[in-house]
C-alpha cells in the first residue's frame, strides 16, 4: 500500500500541474514536468524506473540482473490512521529523533522530527516496530494530517533500516 499510495500521490500532482498549465493557455505538447516530479518518484519503490518500450526496446542497462531490487534511499515508516491525535500504524522501524517526511497532497513533502511516541494506552515508547500502532508527536506538528497518508524516512547513518 505504501508504494501505490506514494506513486498515486505523485501522479495526481502531475495531473494537477498539467491541468493548471492547460488552464493558463499552455499547449499540451509544450508542457514539461519540473524535475521535482522525477526526483519524488525516485524516492519510492525498489525496482528502479525505465521508459521500457516507450521509444525503443530496453537495453541491458535497464535490467536488474544481479538483484531484484535497487538500493532503497527512503523507507515508509507509517500510515496515518487518525489525525487527532496523530495515530500511525508503523510499517518499518521508527525511533525518537528520526527525521521523517509526511506525504500529503502537495508534491513537496513536509519534513519533521519524531519527538515523542506513546502506545494507544499511553505507554511512552522510544521505538515503534512494524505493525505497532502509536501516537506520534512531531516537531513541527503536522497540521491536519490525512487518514491513510504515508510517512517515510531517508535511510542513512541516522536512519538505517533496522529489523
Amino acid at each position: 500500500m505504501c508504494y501505490v499510495g506514494a506513486a498515486v500521490r505523485v501522479y495526481r500532482a502531475a495531473l494537477d500541474f498539467i491541468q493548471e498549465e492547460i488552464n493558463q493557455g499552455t499547449e499540451a505538447a509544450q508542457i514539461v514536468l519540473p524535475k521535482s516530479f522525477k526526483n519524488e518518484m525516485s524516492k519510492i519503490g525498489t525496482r528502479g524506473q525505465t521508459e521500457n518500450f516507450f521509444n525503443e526496446s530496453p537495453s541491458s542497462d535497464a535490467m536488474l540482473y544481479d538483484t531484484i531490487r535497487i538500493n532503497q534511499q527512503y523507507s515508509p515508516v507509517g500510515i496515518v490512521r487518525s489525525s487527532t491525535p496523530l495515530l500511525i500504524e508503523a510499517r518499518n522501524v521508527l525511533t525518537i529523533g528520526d527525521r521523517i517526511e509526511y506525504l500529503g497532497r502537495e508534491l513537496e513533502p513536509i519534513t519533521c522530527t519524531a519527538v515523542a511516541m506513546t502506545t494507544v494506552d499511553g505507554e511512552p515508547k522510544e521505538r515503534a516496530n512494524p505493525g505497532n500502532r502509536i501516537i506520534l508527536t512531531t516537531s513541527p506538528a503536522l497540521e491536519t494530517p490525512e487518514i491513510n497518508a504515508v510517512l517515510r524516512k531517508r535511510l542513512d547513518e541516522k536512519n538505517p533500516i533496522t529489523k
